[in-house]
């Protein structure tokens, strides 16, 4: 991408979204889990380990990035992680095993993963990198406070669980 592309607003705003996208589900994690925990019964260690796994995909793509990101078409990488995030969020409304939503906590967050790790080079390669990463930042953290109010409203547990996966495919 040549330097007047990435320094412009829209790739610097929409750097800035989908990083909030990405950071979105571990913000509002703790009411999905509250809600698998009580929609579906799974024990306090079944639980860490879905957040764990999603962690650890996150973990795995941080640490592989150096390995891809300037390797691939940014372009084609956030597309593809968004794609494997997106049906990694589907699968659950469909697929209630335990062993589903552990692996789809996984390749969510591998998915994801991908455009977060892209869209911090991006943010890293302008001429103002610290003022683009707050932008960033605030971005992640006010979508992480409507998202995590408006579902920590919802009465029921499933329905929490399953608006959660929804808004994450959707977003």
């Amino acid at each position: 991408m040549n330097s007047t592309a990435i320094n412009s607003k829209l790739v610097i705003a929409t750097a800035a979204i989908i990083s909030a996208f990405v950071v979105l589900y571990w913000q509002f994690m703790p009411v999905v889990i509250g809600s698998v925990a009580e929609a579906r019964g799974y024990s306090e260690s079944e639980l860490g380990f879905l957040a764990s796994a999603y962690a650890g995909g996150l973990f795995l793509t941080t640490l592989s990035g150096v390995f891809w990101i300037r390797r691939y078409d940014w372009r084609v990488l956030i597309r593809a992680g968004s794609f494997i995030a997106t049906l990694a969020f589907l699968v659950p409304l469909y697929y209630e095993s335990y062993e589903m939503l552990l692996l789809c906590h996984l390749l969510a967050s591998l998915g994801g993963g991908i455009g977060y790790g892209v869209t911090l080079s991006l943010l890293g390669d302008t001429k103002e990198p610290a003022r683009n990463y707050a932008i960033s930042f605030f971005a992640q953290v006010a979508l992480g406070i409507v998202a995590t109010l408006a579902l920590s409203n919802i009465e029921s547990p499933t329905l929490a669980l399953k608006s959660g996966f929804i808004l994450m495919a959707v977003v």
